[in-house]
């Protein structure tokens, strides 16, 4: 070999070398056996929908600490500025600096608070009535025609009445909502729009009713049709598929879930036992139970005497542009939207 080879050889390892150097991690991931191990994510793991009510109450007391509050003082603090403390008369119907209540209280018809009211009695709010949030540990009722700019919080029920808006709202119990009452999202147990409407408290019966019926159809899995439909009194024990539009005509029973490209209808006095998700719209009907999530890229309208979810089995209501209830619907427990929510 004389030195011309040599130096061509030395160049080809030179020249290799180099090829491999921003290859060296990849290659040390693949030998190194730790690479196959799963990443360490916890699946169980959801986030809390009072975490904004919760960290408000941490920064509220790292403020004011435990101080015993009595009407008629005012407080400053550089995290979150003046505080008025008020007793259960409100002697002006304007309000600019945070409000903490004493005792429980009624706030009159029209009156206007551009902060913070916190309260850790029972609080009422009569009508037309302005405010940017509201933080109660008990009871939380608001009158009609409300206007909430950010969020409400109760550790107890809250009641909202006809035509008000909340934008956010949250409970640890049961949440009451009124004809015409709009929202994005809403967190309770359950979330109701009737005082009256019975809810089912768990599956007992249903389930243990049919499971050892065949399917109507073993191999009905998935149905590439651009509209199919299920005649009514059909009980089905498979997931379904659909390429479109899917309508369910009354007293079908599905234990399965439901994905569809296009729109889904469910008639009424159906069941579904698991989740409804449709990139276009869904539609419930009347008297339905549905014991899963349901998710839509466009709207979400669940008709009347409708459950969503236990008390054993929560579940979510997502939709990416539209949800609209009508009155006595539960639903537990969480609903989304981007766009508006509305009780018709």
């Amino acid at each position: 070999m004389n030195s011309v080879d040599i130096l061509l050889l030395e160049y080809t390892l030179g020249a290799i070398i180099l090829m491999l150097i921003p290859l060296a991690p990849v290659i040390y991931a693949v030998w190194d056996r730790k690479g196959y191990e799963p990443l360490p994510v916890n699946l169980e793991y959801t986030k809390d929908p009072r975490a904004i009510a919760k960290y408000f109450d941490q920064y509220f007391h790292d403020s004011f600490g435990d101080k015993v509050l009595k009407p008629g003082e005012i407080l400053n603090s550089k995290k979150l500025g003046k505080l008025e403390v008020v007793g259960e008369t409100f002697h002006r119907s304007l309000y600019k600096d945070m409000v903490y209540i004493v005792g429980k209280a009624k706030v009159p018809d029209g009156s206007r608070f551009e902060r913070e009211v916190i309260s850790r009695d029972e609080l009422e709010f009569g009508n037309r009535c302005y405010a940017r949030v509201i933080k109660s540990q008990k009871k939380l009722i608001l009158g009609e025609e409300n206007c909430i700019v950010r969020w409400i919080d109760s550790e107890s029920t809250i009641t909202v009445g006809r035509y008000s808006h909340i934008n956010i709202a949250s409970s640890t119990s049961t949440m009451h909502l009124e004809k015409g009452v709009s929202f994005r999202r809403l967190y309770g147990y359950p979330v109701l729009t009737s005082h009256t409407f019975s809810f089912r408290k768990n599956l007992e019966g249903i389930r243990e009713e049919h499971l050892d019926e065949p399917s109507i159809d073993e191999n009905l899995l998935y149905v590439p049709d651009k509209k199919y439909t299920l005649k009514k009194d059909t009980i089905l024990f498979h997931s379904l598929v659909t390429q479109g539009y899917l309508m369910l005509e009354q007293n079908t029973k599905i234990f399965g879930n439901i994905k569809s490209n296009g729109d889904v209808e469910v008639g009424d006095n159906c069941f579904i036992d698991g989740n409804i998700i449709a990139e276009g719209s869904i539609k419930i009907g009347k008297n339905c139970f549905v014991v899963g999530n349901l998710f839509s890229r466009t709207s979400i309208e669940i008709d009347s005497y409708t459950q969503i979810g236990t008390s054993e089995h929560p579940k979510s209501v997502i939709s990416k542009k539209m949800i609209t209830l009508a009155e006595h619907v539960a639903i537990f427990n969480y609903l989304l939207t981007d766009e508006v929510g509305e009780v018709k």
